[in-house]
């Protein structure tokens, strides 16, 4: 039955390799999935993901694409029995959390739409934990969008929204008649909301006009508690020292607070490879695509990262294992470019990175290798120490290379400037192994 949809995800994963993946900063955050978002770039229309970040918020983060999609027929007749998810079947199966909140009936239904002239907007459900909230929604037509994409939209409550990243999906459209997307905020701190009525804001671009959408909805239950583990134990990576704090367990999302040594000679950017392991050997892994993290702050050593949930799973035993990261020596931990005189003046050891073009608007990475998906950074410090905001970056493959294309926010600074590294492609081994439970 899904051999169809299954075949286009492939194609659509192959194309998807070669284009860009703009991402803009300001008050939202990376979104999983496939982002769908109009570009131009080389004259050529590309599908890209846009990001947003709240100002006190930096993050670590890992773009992966859908790398497997089988998906299996009891678990999308489920999801297919629900109004509004049909869409969502190959995105939720790559993570064991949401599967489980499906089958545990976690996700709550909404229903609440607005229309404007030809178009409605439906909020279809929603999933909120104390980590965050997934607000699934639809955009549908009574004629067909040549063009349609989401410029801005967000949530409010009665009370004040926790600091926060709002992500969601930029729809380019092709000619339909409705599409379904997800909005997902993720909290930097626990929270609670003692009211659960919500407004949904959103304002979009439909074959050229501008369309806003205001949508009051309420949340029928409150969510379910987080459980924590509170263990406080140093372990070591080649060489890297760091204590395993606590590990956070919720419905949405499994947070792995992480406190890193000030004498490691290495900074650990992220771990490739960290999971929770159960005491019949099944596993829950990283987040496979979007936000895998909080942290990298400057002068921070505490660190949130992100992995499946087994919130709804009770096992008898429950470890947390670490078996790789990205790393890269501590003097080296940045790149540094003068866009003036068009120079690369530093990058890490490791595999060869060209400065392709610059201009004070931004600048063009070549890196060697294939296939890196991930956010390298996401602000630049200027000479003087001013910050600056990287409004856009894009990433794209190109043979056995990766191209890597963040945009100024100004160009009203003092060269050379200089990236904090979020991720880079050299790495760190070892055998990390902790009790949970």
């Amino acid at each position: 039955m899904y051999e169809r949809e299954e075949e286009k995800l492939r194609q659509l994963k192959s194309q998807l390799e070669q284009q860009s993946l703009p991402l803009d900063e300001a008050d939202q955050m990376i979104r999983s999935g496939i982002a769908k978002a109009k570009a131009d770039r080389s004259k050529k229309n590309r599908r890209r993901k846009r990001i947003m970040w709240s100002a006190a918020l930096s993050a670590i983060l890992v773009l992966t694409f859908v790398t497997s999609i089988r998906v299996s027929t009891a678990f999308a007749n489920t999801i297919a029995s629900i109004p509004g998810m049909e869409p969502f079947v190959a995105m939720i199966q790559q993570d064991k959390g949401l599967q489980a909140i499906f089958k545990e009936d976690y996700y709550q239904k909404i229903g609440a739409s607005q229309t404007v002239g030809d178009v409605t907007m439906t909020i279809d459900g929603v999933i909120l934990d104390e980590t965050g909230m997934n607000v699934y929604y639809t955009i549908e037509s009574s004629k067909k969008m040549k063009t349609a994409s989401v410029n801005t939209i967000e949530i409010t409550n009665s009370s004040p929204m926790p600091e926060a990243g709002i992500s969601y999906g930029g729809m380019s459209a092709n000619d339909i008649f409705s599409y379904q997307e997800v909005m997902e905020i993720t909290f930097s701190k626990r929270n609670v909301f003692a009211d659960l009525s919500f407004t949904v804001e959103a304002e979009m671009d439909i074959d050229s006009s501008e369309v806003s959408f205001s949508i009051p909805f309420e949340v029928p239950e409150q969510t379910k508690p987080s459980k924590p583990y509170v263990l406080n134990e140093i372990v070591e990576l080649d060489g890297q020292h760091f204590t395993v704090d606590k590990v956070v367990i919720s419905p949405l999302r499994i947070g792995v607070q992480i406190t890193f040594d000030l004498n490691n000679t290495k900074k650990i950017l992220s771990f490739e490879d960290m999971r929770l392991i159960d005491e019949k050997g099944e596993v829950w892994s990283k987040i496979a695509n979007g936000v895998t993290g909080f942290g990298n702050e400057k002068g921070k050593t505490t660190h949130t990262f992100f992995l499946q949930s087994n919130y709804f799973s009770t096992p008898k035993k429950l470890y947390l294992q670490i078996n790789k990261a990205q790393a890269v020596k501590q003097e080296q931990a940045f790149l540094e470019v003068n866009t003036d005189t068009k120079e690369l003046l530093s990058y890490p050891d490791g595999p060869q990175l060209q400065l392709v073009d610059a201009s004070r608007n931004g600048i063009e990475l070549l890196l060697s290798v294939k296939d890196f998906h991930h956010d390298p950074f996401t602000t630049a410090i200027d000479a003087k120490g001013k910050e600056i905001a990287i409004s856009s970056f894009s990433l794209y493959g190109e043979g056995d290379a990766t191209h890597w294309g963040p945009t100024f926010e100004t160009t009203s600074y003092t060269n050379p400037i200089r990236l904090e590294l979020h991720a880079y492609p050299t790495y760190i081994e070892g055998d990390v192994k902790v009790e949970v439970k």
